[in-house]
């Protein structure tokens, strides 16, 4: 999910300006979808899917991403594999990255 706030620091601090801090507000804003899971439905917010723009955004929202052999991106997927002997242990190697 992509955060509104950390987005709009993040354009600004690429030196993108405020008009297009506040585009990206308005443009992800009011958008919604929602998944049910157990029964439950669960509302997700965050960039529009299809829209070449989110790929746009999203790249430039995860530029600041760790980075190594456990982290995986293209495009606009991203995983971060964590490898231990128990649960805890993978856990904290992916808080680690």
């Amino acid at each position: 999910m992509v955060r509104l706030r950390r987005l709009a620091y993040r354009l600004l601090e690429l030196g993108f300006g405020a008009k297009l801090a506040l585009f990206a507000k308005r443009f992800i804003t009011g958008r919604t979808a929602s998944l049910l899971l157990d029964g439950k439905r669960r509302p997700q917010t965050g960039l529009p899917q299809g829209s070449p723009l989110s790929s746009i955004l999203l790249a430039l929202y995860m530029s600041t991403a760790p980075t190594g052999p456990e982290v995986f991106n293209y495009v606009d997927d991203f995983a971060i594999l964590g490898i231990g002997r128990t649960h805890d242990a993978a856990r904290g190697a992916v808080e680690l990255a």
